[in-house]
């Protein structure tokens, strides 16, 4: 002891350390393995490596637009040889194809002609047949055609109604009490549209007017004590179906005879 001072020896560990520079302890980060026991990675170790992983990341955005730039090529390539092929399938094939097509138009051809001349032999036969099996059709389409012709007649024209009286009463027997019987509609039309009045005045003979309901509209009636004058629309029509069938049974007859 120098001075009053006491001299305290350091040991040999605590005077190596006095001159040894200071470093920072790296403490290690314990994880589990895969096999399930722990392991210290190095927390420099495990930034390495996740800045590997970030990068690696990266990389399928890449490898996939080049996957399918080739993937695009070579579709394009096959497309091209299929086109290739198709080219020089028709090319060969089309001198066959021709002896083909001329060889199929012609049994066509054929065909088409075998059934235009059967065609032809039913439509020699097609009137007779026509008015045998259709002829009760033929004849009420044509009196349906006749009774819209009158009604239209009638209404555009009921001049013609009253022609058709005066007729009536022109045939009806002298010194007779006549009575004329319309439908009650085409009376009153007479009324409304026609000088009606004037007309009965200037007819040489004596009746009277009634309407009769049961008239089918377009026709009339003359009665007397001895004679009944029908010249009603069904009482036509009758007669008009008359005519019909003699004439087609004539034509029918005659279409026998002639085949």
């Amino acid at each position: 002891m120098r001075g009053g001072m006491v001299e305290i020896r350091l040991s040999k560990i605590i005077k190596a350390s006095e001159n040894a520079p200071l470093q920072r302890f790296d403490f290690s980060e314990i994880e589990m393995d895969v096999d399930g026991r722990n392991s210290f990675v190095a927390k420099d170790e495990k930034d390495r490596l996740e800045g590997e992983s970030e990068n690696v990341d990266d990389l399928p955005s890449q490898a996939l637009h080049d996957l399918e730039e080739a993937i695009r090529n070579r579709m394009l390539e096959a497309e091209r040889h299929a086109q290739e092929l198709e080219k020089t399938a028709y090319e060969k094939g089309y001198v066959q194809g021709q002896k083909d097509g001329f060889e199929y138009g012609r049994k066509s051809a054929s065909i088409i002609q075998e059934q235009l001349e059967n065609i032809l032999k039913q439509l020699g036969s097609l009137p007779a047949g026509v008015f045998k099996d259709y002829r009760q059709w033929f004849i009420d389409a044509c009196l349906t055609m006749v009774r819209r012709i009158v009604q239209r007649e009638l209404t555009m024209n009921p001049e013609n109604l009253t022609q058709l009286m005066t007729a009536l009463l022109n045939e009806a027997e002298e010194n007779q009490s006549l009575i004329l019987y319309l439908n009650p509609r085409d009376l009153d039309m007479l009324k409304k549209n026609t000088p009606f009045e004037k007309w009965m005045e200037q007819v040489s003979r004596s009746f009277l007017v009634k309407a009769d309901a049961g008239m089918t509209p377009g026709g009339c009636r003359l009665e007397s004590e001895i004679q009944v004058l029908d010249a009603g629309i069904e009482t036509q029509f009758a007669l008009l179906e008359e005519a019909l069938r003699g004439e087609l049974a004539g034509m029918e007859a005659e279409d026998l005879e002639n085949a």
